[in-house]
């Protein structure tokens, strides 16, 4: 089993207990993942260099109930020890939205402190190295004193003051890592604050949005942008000024910060806001017009036969579990929000029967609920909106004389007076005229 890391998960380190990150799991190819305990995989499992094995990714989140379990070819269960974290790292965390590079820290690197109440009694050896582009680069390792809860690093990187690094923590009796994880500090970087904003947008739609990044000294970072977005930047000796204009492709974006040519980290910054479009379910991500304002839609996507949809987009994975979406609170539908995803669809045609659709004399909102916010209309299913225009069936060309035979035959095997009745006056009304006359009355 081996914990993932870097920007792109491309390095990995063996490791002996899973506590929250991801994990690439090698096991013989015949095992297969155990959904009810882990849940659906982002990826299927690939073939690896080992024959007759496989590697499966997992991701675990501190906050959710997920697992590294398996089912052997046997059926036998086999589960991976998962257990909370026993050491944690201590300083001025500074909130950033990069979920694979570590937390990154200002004004100095952090401290480590163990949880549990062996401290550091069984640990032999903790290693420190630079991650990321500079790794295989410089690192160092020291054997921590048993008498104390906490370590501090500041020694061991005096003179770094920008870097991103790797921690790894080995077992005193048999010498196996107990466990791995990374940080990032600038001890330039004072806080990142993002100005107060509506995560859901307002009549007029979203607004800008500025992002400040305050340095503690003199002598500021340079801000690298790792996209190709054309911001609005502001800098001076106190303070790095973003825009964030109101659109979707924005609201993520990946930055580096640099002091000198060998000392830099990479960060990522999220402007929370909430996007939704009309779409056809067949429309790929990335043609997709994401909207602020209520979309106009025409009745006909909420037949059965609609293959429109809502698409919600969520700031990031993970940030709520379902929404609901209605016309009315007590009237909507719940849909549950994958864990692996940024977006739910809502399929129109699920409203297929709602009395909206009859009446057509005014517009009538369709709305969204996330917990913990106000309601939010998407669209509208307007008065002028275009109604359903049924298909004329084609005309068939009937044979007379054969319908008024079939009609006779029926007409003497029954025994039901009226039906016999009725079928004598078929016949009369089909002899009195032609098929192309009567085809819209039968």
């Amino acid at each position: 089993m081996f914990k993932l890391s870097g920007q792109n998960l491309t390095q990995g380190r063996r490791i002996r207990y899973a506590t929250s990150g991801t994990y690439l799991v090698v096991t013989p190819e015949n095992w297969i993942r155990n959904e009810e305990l882990s849940g659906i995989p982002q990826v299927p499992p690939a073939q690896c260099h080992l024959n007759g094995y496989k590697a499966h990714l997992f991701h675990l989140d501190s906050e959710a109930d997920n697992r590294i379990a398996f089912l052997t070819s046997e059926g036998k269960p086999i589960e991976v020890p998962n257990r909370r974290s026993q050491f944690e790292l201590l300083g001025s965390l500074i909130e950033d939205t990069s979920e694979t590079m570590g937390p990154l820290f200002g004004l100095g690197p952090p401290k480590i402190r163990s949880r549990g109440t062996e401290g550091w009694k069984n640990v032999a050896t903790v290693v420190i190295g630079e991650e990321g582009e500079r790794r295989g680069g410089w690192r160092t390792s020291f054997d921590p004193p048993k008498d104390s809860d906490t370590q501090d690093l500041s020694l061991l990187l005096s003179g770094k003051q920008v870097g991103w690094y790797f921690v790894r923590i080995y077992d005193a009796s048999e010498g196996a890592p107990i466990e791995s994880f990374d940080f990032r500090f600038v001890t330039a970087l004072k806080a990142i604050t993002i100005s107060q904003h509506d995560v859901l947008p307002g009549e007029d739609g979203h607004k800008t949005v500025r992002i400040d990044l305050k340095w503690s000294g003199d002598t500021p970072c340079e801000l690298i942008p790792n996209h190709s977005k054309n911001l609005s930047i502001d800098t001076n000796h106190a303070c790095t000024s973003i825009e964030i204009p109101p659109d979707p492709d924005c609201d993520k974006t990946k930055w580096t910060l640099r002091l000198s040519t060998s000392s830099r980290v990479p960060i990522s910054l999220l402007v929370e806001r909430v996007w939704w479009s009309i779409c056809n379910q067949n429309t790929s991500s990335e043609h997709i017009s994401w909207k602020d304002k209520p979309v106009v839609v025409q009745r006909n996507h909420l037949v059965a036969s609609s293959e429109h949809l809502l698409r919600v987009r969520f700031p990031r994975r993970r940030w709520t579990r379902k929404v609901h979406v209605g016309f009315e609170q007590r009237r909507t539908r719940e849909y549950p929000v994958e864990v692996t995803k940024q977006v739910v669809d809502i399929p129109l045609n699920e409203f297929e029967g709602m009395v909206e659709l009859e009446n057509s004399g005014e517009d009538h909102p369709l709305k969204l609920w996330i917990n913990g916010y106000p309601e939010q209309t998407v669209a509208v299913l307007s008065k002028s909106a275009r109604a359903v225009t049924p298909k004329r069936s084609k005309a068939i060309k009937l044979n007379i004389k054969r319908l008024l035979k079939y009609l006779s035959r029926l007409e003497r095997a029954t025994r039901d007076a009226s039906l016999s009745d009725m079928l004598n006056e078929c016949k009369g009304k089909w002899r009195l005229a032609g098929v192309k006359d009567q085809r819209d009355a039968y």
